[in-house]
């Protein structure tokens, strides 16, 4: 929280410096995941960082009211490079692509 607390309001300062068009939503896209036990018995989502985004989201959403936090679960596999590769460009890109085209249509 430390970190979230100084990078999301210089975040802002800086977005106010650059938004030459209106006001736009602010959006954090917190990317989650879970990486693979070596012991089998346990389940990997007991590893997840979902949660702790869970939590994050509360908080920014709380502290900061015009920003909107939406959390992307990456599912098992989070230091796989290649699901990792997957899950950007399957995943969290067309997310920004939709929310950057309902900017421009807007």
């Amino acid at each position: 929280f430390p970190l979230i607390a100084q990078v999301v309001p210089t975040w802002l300062e800086e977005n106010q410096h650059h938004s030459g068009v209106g006001k736009v939503q602010q959006i954090i896209y917190l990317a989650t995941g879970s990486g693979k036990p070596r012991n089998k018995k346990l389940d990997p989502l007991c590893d997840s960082t979902t949660v702790l985004a869970q939590i994050m989201k509360i908080f920014i959403e709380t502290v900061y009211s015009n920003v909107k936090v939406e959390v992307v679960d990456s599912g098992i596999g989070v230091f796989q490079y290649d699901l990792n590769v997957k899950f950007v460009k399957n995943v969290l890109l067309p997310k920004l692509e939709q929310y950057r085209q309902s900017i421009v249509s807007s």
